[in-house]
């Protein structure tokens, strides 16, 4: 090794001791030396790196936060598309995968519990009844728009004595007493538990008033009444009918809103209005006042163009007894469906219900369904619409005078359009076609809707009326609505159609099966009142300022002494005359009379 090279190291090894000696003199001037700090460096390592891992993943979190997000919202997509798929492909009651069943020609075919169960296993999801779905005036708000919706943001709802209630909006009414109404078990059955409501003493001493009020057509009874007990149900069911022919249908509601809430506040613990193992037998009279408030609620909703909340009670009314449907509710529903737009929902409960409830032998339901495959474009519109037509020629008729439509002179030469041909259908379709058009004019008289009923009907044929199909057809009405089931003319009934027959408000076309203890009591105090408002009426007659309130036996004789006097001035014997001939006179006229009221 050269002596160039050996100075160059020794000149580096010189560097290095005096950087050595630097260094420790620094050391020294900061402080004791740590002498385990040479184990801890690893540690302090790892903690950097974990640091500045961390600090890299936060800084790639907030790069790829939107990202994220939008691969949730594609999820959440694809999660309900997925379901939509389906809900599509899941169809427990498909027909092609079923033999076919030969149905009962009856509207109302005797079916067991067990039977009902199996037919329809989705019943109770379909008739769910939505708790949030009770008040009226926020599907109103939904349809006007946001202006209504800020308008009606500044007003306070005000809250009242009554709890809330999970049925009714409530609002300022009184505390609620049960004033001896209460509600017990009546029957348990397989999954099912039957309940019946009791009147007390007190309720019983208020409801033989408040019919005495309605069979001499007297409110002021029905008024005290509901002063003294303000939940008093069918007293409510009066008042609310009084008003709305006041047209003040406001006040009609809020009497009927009243009523539920006082059905569910005496209700038992265990019973649930909205579940569908809990029913109410319509035979016992206690339990109609809530079936007959329910389906007046149900057509004040409709006035009030709140149809989805209507078709939610009209499920309420339905689960309460949907073997019997004793008031009709099948009749109502598909007409709330078609003008809530809910015609996946109709579909459902039309397939379901042609095996336990017969809804294909209805009228009603027969245009309903084509009428909302017509709006679902689907293919069969045209098919449905003409076998209605076929099925039930007289409704198509009522659709038309109701929306005064004039058929062309082609069109009303048809058979089956005519007068006549109308005139012989039998009373119950000629009065289901009348509720059907009613309740669906509106929607007929879309122009689109009809034109295609125009269309459909004028491809039938100059022969429509005249086929053997035809004839078919009305044979099949002739024999399936010879006789007006009762739970359709408690429906007519509560929906104002105008019937024949006559009957009451609280208990409109009663079952021959009724259990109610108040019949006997009644018809024997109706016979006295209706002999008493006959005599009142005669003796009205006779003596012009008759007052009932003097009671018949006062009246009676005041009206048998003005029945003297006319008789002496008639007879010449003077009025205040006391002569003999006077006397005998008023003898005479007093045992003709007498003879002539004992004939009587």
């Amino acid at each position: 090794m050269s002596t160039k090279h050996l100075k160059k190291l020794m000149e580096e090894k010189k560097v290095e001791v005096e950087e050595e000696e630097q260094s420790e003199s620094e050391e020294e001037v900061g402080g004791p030396i740590n002498r385990f700090a040479m184990l801890n460096m690893g540690d302090e390592e790892e903690g950097k790196n974990e640091s500045e891992e961390e600090e890299e993943e936060v800084k790639r979190e907030q790069k790829g936060d939107n990202a994220a997000k939008k691969k949730k919202k594609n999820n959440k997509k694809n999660k309900k598309k997925a379901n939509q798929k389906k809900k599509v492909e899941e169809d427990p009651f498909d027909l092609e995968k079923r033999d076919e069943e030969n149905f009962d020609d009856e509207i109302d075919s005797p079916i067991s519990l067990s039977q009902l169960t199996e037919a329809c296993e989705s019943a109770e999801n379909l008739f769910k009844f939505d708790s949030k779905m009770i008040d009226p005036m926020v599907e109103l708000r939904k349809s006007i728009g946001k202006a209504f919706r800020m308008e009606g943001r500044t007003q306070e709802v005000v809250r009242g004595q009554a709890r809330k209630s999970r049925y009714v909006v409530t609002k300022h009414w009184p505390l609620f007493k049960k004033g001896g109404l209460s509600m017990e078990i009546a029957l348990k059955r397989d999954a099912v538990t039957y309940f019946k409501f009791v009147h007390g003493t007190d309720y019983r001493n208020i409801e033989k008033l408040m019919r005495m009020g309605e069979l001499t057509h007297n409110p002021e009874l029905v008024n005290e009444a509901f002063m003294v007990n303000p939940y008093h149900l069918n007293s409510l069911l009066i008042r609310a009918n009084t008003a709305f022919m006041q047209e003040d249908v406001s006040v009609a509601m809020e009497m009927l809103c009243m009523g539920i809430y006082g059905t569910e506040c005496a209700s038992h613990a265990l019973f649930n209005l909205s579940s569908w193992n809990h029913r109410l037998d319509y035979n016992q009279f206690e339990n109609r006042a809530i079936f007959l408030i329910l389906h007046r609620y149900i057509f004040f909703l409709e006035r009030r163009r709140s149809f989805n909340t209507a078709l939610n009670y009209a499920k309420l009314l339905f689960s309460l007894d949907p073997v019997k449907d004793p008031v009709g509710t099948m009749l109502l529903m598909d007409s709330l469906a078609l003008k809530a737009r809910q015609y996946e929902w109709l579909n459902k409960v039309y397939e379901q219900g042609k095996t336990w409830k017969n809804l294909h032998l209805l009228p009603n339901w027969q245009y309903s369904i084509a009428l909302a495959a017509f709006h679902t474009q689907d293919e069969t519109a045209d098919e449905k619409l003409l076998h209605a037509l076929t099925a039930f020629p007289s409704v198509f008729v009522a659709i038309a005078n109701a929306i005064q439509l004039n058929f062309d002179p082609a069109t009303a030469s048809r058979r089956a359009l005519t007068p006549a041909y109308t005139a012989l259908e039998p009373s119950g379709v000629q009065l289901l076609s009348s509720l059907y058009a009613r309740q669906t004019e509106l929607l007929w008289k879309n122009p689109a809707v009809l034109a295609w009923a125009e269309k459909i009907v004028t491809s039938i044929g100059s022969d429509y009326g005249s086929r053997m199909i035809d004839e078919e057809a009305k044979e099949k009405r002739l024999s399936r609505f010879a006789a007006i089931p009762p739970q359709i003319k408690r429906c007519l009934f509560l929906s104002d159609i105008p019937l024949q027959e006559s009957t009451t408000l609280t208990d409109p076309f009663p079952p021959k099966q009724s259990k109610c203890d108040y019949d006997r009591e009644l018809s024997d105090t109706g016979s006295t009142v209706a002999q008493e408002s006959v005599l009142a009426r005669f003796l009205h007659s006779l003596y012009p300022s008759f007052d009932e309130s003097e009671g018949i036996g006062e009246g009676l004789a005041r009206a048998m002494e003005g029945a003297r006097e006319w008789a002496r001035g008639a007879l010449g014997g003077g009025g205040g005359g006391g002569g003999g001939e006077g006397a005998g006179g008023d003898e005479e006229v007093e045992i003709e009379i007498d003879e002539e009221d004992e004939g009587r």
